[in-house]
């Protein structure tokens, strides 16, 4: 990857995490850019910073989906964030099995709205007990995010939350569906019905 390559990447993972209408892997991370109109930009040579880290995209995806609006220069500072990324993606199945032990034993209980309060879990998810990953395997189960977006009325937080979430939600890795039910099923014994 060159430095120009780079540049487009992230105009793309920007457009990707800042936008509705735009989705990076649909539109395969093409964006238009000129390679005359890159070298006159006076941040030229971060994209050339950028171009040789070791996955460039998942520096980007690490840090974009959860500061949508830095700067590249900011971006490249934030290395710990990717190598955290990284192992919870390497190890999605054992954080999701050591994170649902912070949940309640009343399975249900945790999605619920009460007096328009945030769910448990996600004020779980933003203490950092559980990962968005942990949500966002849990939600491709359970379906709970429809029932949220209708019955959460708050307005500051949530709705920039759930579009984080739906943006970094088409960059989590293939899981496989059944040990992760059969790890919910043990947790929960004779709680589910999936």
């Amino acid at each position: 990857m060159n430095s120009f390559e780079a540049y487009i990447m992230y105009r793309a993972m920007k457009l990707h995490f800042t936008t509705a209408r735009y989705d990076f892997n649909k539109y395969r991370g093409e964006v238009s850019g000129s390679v005359t109109t890159f070298k006159k930009r006076n941040d030229k040579y971060m994209f050339d910073q950028l171009s040789k880290r070791k996955d460039p995209k998942l520096l980007l995806i690490a840090v974009l989906s959860e500061h949508p609006k830095d700067w590249i220069g900011d971006i490249l500072r934030k290395d710990s964030l990717v190598i955290d990324l990284q192992k919870r993606i390497e190890a999605l199945g054992y954080f999701f099995e050591q994170e649902i032990l912070h949940l309640n034993d009343d399975f249900k209980s945790e999605f619920i709205i009460i007096n328009n309060e945030h769910p448990p879990i996600l004020k779980k998810v933003l203490n950092k007990e559980i990962s968005k990953e942990t949500l966002i395997i849990l939600d491709d189960i359970m379906g709970f995010m429809p029932y949220w977006r209708k019955e959460i009325k708050e307005t500051m937080f949530f709705p920039d939350f759930d579009f984080k979430l739906t943006k970094y939600r088409c960059f989590l890795p293939k899981y496989n569906k059944e040990k992760i039910i059969e790890k919910m099923q043990k947790r929960w014994k004779n709680q589910l019905t999936i």
